[in-house]
């Protein structure tokens, strides 16, 4: 999935009722992500010049973004015992409030 939008009001907000793999996206404003049944995973660079948060809700389910580049802060959140979050950010690294079971 690519997400795109223009301006710095240009949010986003995205949810699948399975995972979710983002390629190149480019987001002007804050990226929401929620995957319902499955893992967020990123196969490219994906841009936010906001803030961002990515959730799954399937019991341990897990977040995999090695090709991030978010200005802005960023919350993880997974449920279970075993639900990973890993980040990879080509910038600095600010985290909102996140809850990680793994």
């Amino acid at each position: 999935i690519s997400v795109n939008t223009n301006g710095t009001n240009g949010d986003a907000a995205l949810t699948n009722s399975q995972g979710i793999i983002l390629n190149t996206s480019n987001v002007g404003g804050n990226l929401t992500a929620t995957a319902t049944t499955g893992n967020i995973t990123d196969n490219n660079t994906v841009t936010v010049n906001g803030n961002s948060s990515f959730t799954t809700s399937a019991a341990n389910a897990d977040i995999t973004l090695d090709t991030l580049a978010a200005t802005g802060a960023i919350s993880v959140n997974t449920n279970g015992a075993n639900g990973d979050a890993t980040i990879t950010n080509s910038k600095a690294i600010t985290l909102n409030t996140s809850n990680v079971g793994g």
